[in-house]
C-alpha cells in the first residue's frame, strides 16, 4: 500500500511540475517586461535628418552631399560618388556601420515627400548597391538597422499607410518580407543584443499600436504585445 501511495505521490508531483512549467512558458510578456528588454544600440551610427547637415564623419569615413550627389571618402586616395535621381531636395537621414565595420548603410530621403532609398557601401572598395524590394516605382523605405552580429539589415518598405517589415541579407543579396499583413505604419525597429530577435513597433490602425517580433531561428513573425501611445513612446526611448 505504501508503494502505491509513493508511486501516486510521485506521479502527482511530476504532473504538478509539468503544469507549472507549462504555465511559465505560456506567460505573456507585459509592458514592464518589454521595457526591460536588452536591445542593441549601434555606437557607430548617426541619425542626421533633424540636424540637416550636408557633411558627416563616422569612424573615419567622410560623407558629403551636394547637388544630389553623395561623395564617400575613406582616405585621400579612396573615394566614390553616388548620384541620386530626384527632382526634389534630398538629405542624408541615417548612416550606420555593420557589426564587422566592413559595410556602411546610408539612408537618403527626399526632404518633403518622404521617398527614401537605402544604399550599402562596401568599405574595402567603396562600391555600393541599392537595397531593392522589386516593387513598383515610388516605394518608400525607412529605418535601416544593422544586426549586432551578422550582416543583416532590418528595415521597412512600402507605400504610405501600407508599410511592411523586412530583412535584407547582404550575403545572399536578398530581401525577406516578414509578413503580408497590412500595417498602417512602422515607427521603430530594435534588434536584441543576441541578434536572434528583431522587434518592430507598428501602427496597425489609427491610434492602435503593437510590437511585432521576428524570431530568426524559428523564422516566425508574430505580435508580441499591444501598446498604448504612451507605452509606445516609452519603448521608442529605449537605447
Amino acid at each position: 500500500m505504501k508503494q502505491v501511495f509513493k508511486l501516486g505521490l510521485l506521479v502527482f508531483l511530476i504532473f504538478l511540475i509539468l503544469l507549472i512549467g507549462c504555465s511559465i512558458s505560456k506567460k505573456k510578456i507585459d509592458v514592464d517586461d518589454l521595457l526591460n528588454e536588452e536591445y542593441f544600440s549601434n555606437p557607430y551610427s548617426i541619425c542626421n535628418y533633424q540636424e540637416n547637415k550636408d557633411t558627416l564623419e563616422l569612424n573615419g569615413i567622410h560623407i558629403s552631399l551636394k547637388d544630389n550627389t553623395i561623395q564617400i571618402e575613406k582616405n585621400k586616395g579612396m573615394k566614390n560618388k553616388i548620384k541620386i535621381n530626384s527632382s526634389e531636395e534630398i538629405g542624408i537621414e541615417y548612416v550606420g556601420l555593420s557589426f564587422d565595420k566592413k559595410y556602411l548603410v546610408l539612408e537618403v530621403g527626399e526632404l518633403y515627400f518622404y521617398l527614401n532609398e537605402i544604399y550599402i557601401i562596401n568599405l574595402d572598395n567603396l562600391r555600393y548597391k541599392k537595397v531593392s524590394v522589386n516593387q513598383i516605382d515610388g516605394t518608400y523605405t525607412f529605418i535601416p538597422c544593422w544586426s549586432p552580429n551578422e550582416n543583416i539589415l532590418a528595415f521597412s518598405f512600402g507605400d504610405v499607410s501600407d508599410l511592411k517589415p523586412a530583412l535584407f541579407y547582404l550575403k545572399d543579396n536578398k530581401v525577406k518580407i516578414l509578413t503580408e499583413k497590412r500595417l498602417l505604419n512602422v515607427l521603430d525597429i530594435k534588434w536584441h543584443k543576441n541578434g536572434q530577435y528583431v522587434d518592430y513597433a507598428v501602427e496597425e490602425e489609427s491610434d492602435l499600436f503593437a510590437i511585432y517580433r521576428y524570431d530568426l531561428k524559428k523564422d516566425k513573425f508574430y505580435k508580441l504585445i499591444n501598446l498604448t501611445r504612451d507605452e509606445l513612446l516609452l519603448w521608442c526611448e529605449i537605447k
